[in-house]
């Protein structure tokens, strides 16, 4: 064959190849799904929807189609593609749409009669979150495409922490979408929830809400002073109880003490309220004979403490522990100081215990020496010389300590025993001791 019937016939096979397989157009072949709102990445349930399509044959059948590529997929609508090929697909999503992700498809054919398929991929975002732990916690929310994560603070406004009082703190990490909520230091319970709001590339907004739990309990504890006063009487004394921020609705609390070997009780308690509160709750303790006698040495006794606690929506008691110095109010010295006749000074004899009683002056404030004497000699003198003896013992136990000195003196006229004979003249002549822990005078 000649060059030009070569080349006159492979024109002719071109020609017709031409006429077999049409041309697509490029934006056909590169055609997505979108819709009237723009190619939004967020869906909901129950939303409605208007599909815009490009590609299709013209005047062909376009259905839609909800996750074509599960087993069972879900129709959504269908339509007919115009003289353009463009089709514009009202449709309704399902009411119960479940979270994650998902895929919305318009099917058909294109021009040469070849299956199209457009896809737009969207996600259903959790509307109400849950997560319970004994401490910090958190969710992932699903960054939408060209969009963004922000928790909404009491004024609706974009925020990335949001505090919530007596409980804790929620924090977002807007680049993974995760929020985290940090309690504070024994809340437990459910916490009050924080409001979040995903926005996508479309302006579309899903609101929702998290509500984390802490299920770790309060860790219970015992308020009470390193040193607990007496009432007056010396009968009770008070001890605290507190859950932190949980309210607590009873609380029974013991005192005991271990003397030599024998357990001892001091005194027990119990405070119950009709309407729980948070705080502390004060237990009035009542003593023991026991209890008050041994409040009632100098620098009373250390006492074992142990709180039980009922705390709402609990069937079991938490307890705590601790101790304290259980101490009357006021503390009379075992004995006297006693003095010879004519003395003054504080006898040398008397030094030791003295220094005893010092030992034992911690948080004393006041202690009153109280002065007495016989009856030998004018009532006038042996009314000052009982006072000077009392300025004495002051004296030498307040000497560099903060305790105050308080002196009394009743001369001749309070005895203790008989002034007929030497022994109860001997007994007569004394100074006695009280120490106050109060910041007033104990005279």
């Amino acid at each position: 064959m000649s060059g030009a019937h070569t080349r006159r016939a492979l024109t002719l096979l071109l020609a017709a190849a031409a006429t077999l397989v049409p041309a697509a157009p490029a934006a056909a072949a590169e055609a997505g799904l979108d819709t009237t709102l723009g190619r939004i990445s967020l869906a909901v349930p129950g939303q409605q929807l208007t599909l815009l399509g490009t590609g299709f044959r013209a005047a062909s059948p376009v259905e839609a189609l909800l996750d074509p590529q599960t087993p069972a997929a879900t129709q959504l609508g269908s339509a007919l593609a115009d003289a353009a090929g463009l089709i514009s697909l009202p449709v309704t999503l399902p009411s119960d749409l479940a979270e994650g992700d998902h895929t919305i498809a318009a099917s058909g054919v294109d021009a040469a009669g070849a299956a199209h398929r457009p896809e737009l991929r969207v996600t259903t975002p959790p509307t109400t979150l849950t997560s319970s732990a004994p401490g910090t916690q958190s969710v992932l929310l699903p960054v939408p495409d060209g969009g963004w994560v922000t928790l909404l603070d009491e004024n609706e406004e974009p925020v990335t922490q949001v505090s919530s009082k007596n409980q804790g703190k929620y924090s977002l990490d807007p680049a993974s979408g995760r929020i985290t909520f940090r309690p504070d230091t024994m809340f437990w319970g459910a916490v009050r929830p924080v409001h979040y709001q995903l926005t996508d590339a479309a302006s579309q907004r899903v609101r929702g809400t998290y509500a984390p739990m802490v299920t770790a309990r309060p860790l219970p504890m015992v308020r009470a002073a390193k040193r607990t006063l007496t009432d007056a009487a010396g009968t009770t004394a008070q001890v605290g109880c507190t859950a932190g921020p949980i309210a607590v609705s009873r609380c029974t609390v013991t005192l005991s003490a271990v003397v030599g070997n024998e357990y001892l009780e001091l005194g027990t308690g119990t405070v119950e309220a009709a309407t729980p509160a948070v705080g502390t709750r004060v237990v009035d303790v009542t003593l023991t004979r026991s209890g008050r006698r041994l409040a009632g040495r100098p620098g009373g006794i250390t006492a074992d403490i142990v709180a039980r606690m009922w705390v709402p929506d609990t069937s079991e008691a938490v307890e705590a522990t601790g101790s304290t110095q259980l101490t009357a109010l006021t503390v009379t010295a075992p004995r006297p100081v006693r003095y010879p006749t004519g003395g003054l000074d504080v006898p040398e004899s008397e030094l030791p215990y003295l220094n005893a009683l010092r030992s034992r002056m911690t948080d004393v404030k006041t202690v009153t020496c109280t002065g007495g004497t016989d009856d030998v000699g004018e009532a006038d003198a042996n009314r000052q010389i009982a006072l000077d003896r009392a300025r004495r013992v002051c004296e030498y136990l307040t000497a560099n300590t903060t305790a105050r000195p308080d002196v009394h003196s009743v001369g001749e006229d309070r005895p203790v025993a008989g002034n007929t004979t030497e022994e109860g003249r001997a007994r007569n002549r004394r100074v006695e001791i009280t120490f106050g822990y109060a910041s007033e005078a104990t005279a």
